[in-house]
């Protein structure tokens, strides 16, 4: 089991965000937002990225660092999508 953006993790939180409400969910390490069953966008290791068209855009970054989990989340409810 590997932790981050790949491919694998990938595919299973497209599958779990199916059966998933509107919220911000933690999975192997990477943290995603669930609008409508879909996730929209995704955070990992100092990176954003948003869902778009079946494509994985880099939105933003953040201090991996010093942001806790909670922070995150704080942070992917309040982006726009």
């Amino acid at each position: 089991m590997e932790y981050g953006t790949t491919s694998e993790n990938i595919d299973l939180i497209i599958e779990k965000s199916k059966n998933k409400k509107d919220g911000v969910y933690t999975l192997r390490g990477v943290t995603y937002r669930v609008v409508k069953g879909n996730p929209v966008i995704m955070a990992s290791y100092g990176e954003i990225y948003q869902f778009f068209y079946g494509f994985l855009v880099l939105i933003g970054s953040y201090d991996y660092s010093s942001t806790c989990p909670s922070k995150l989340k704080s942070i992917l409810k309040g982006i726009e999508v």
